[in-house]
């Protein structure tokens, strides 16, 4: 097996490799300096968002909706925009407290 290197980047903590098959792309965050990345396979087109906090994982719903596990929350994410939109909190009360690996499953 021959090993290439598709993408040279500063991550600080790179985690949570995930592969979107709606737009052929490679997903992946960096937790210490809070952003998503999206490195597009067919164009080798790469582009990042920041985010607002620490952020431990992300996910695929099964219609292709981007989610995002941070320490301020859960929350929906439009790549395009940048926009978070939040659907739960998670232990605010604990401080230094942030998600870390995880998966989705939808429930219905």
């Amino acid at each position: 097996m021959l090993l290439e290197l598709v993408l040279k980047s500063n991550l600080l903590l790179g985690e949570s490799p995930v592969w979107n098959s709606f737009d052929n792309s490679l997903y992946f965050v960096d937790i210490k300096n809070p952003s998503i990345h999206r490195l597009h396979f067919p164009s080798g087109y790469f582009e990042s968002i920041s985010a607002p906090s620490e952020i431990g994982c992300i996910a695929f719903s099964e219609d292709g909706k981007l989610i995002a596990a941070m320490q301020s929350g859960l929350a929906h994410v439009d790549f395009e925009s940048s926009r978070y939109s939040y659907f739960c909190s998670i232990d605010t009360d604990l401080l230094n407290n942030r998600p870390n690996d995880g998966k989705y499953r939808d429930w219905e």
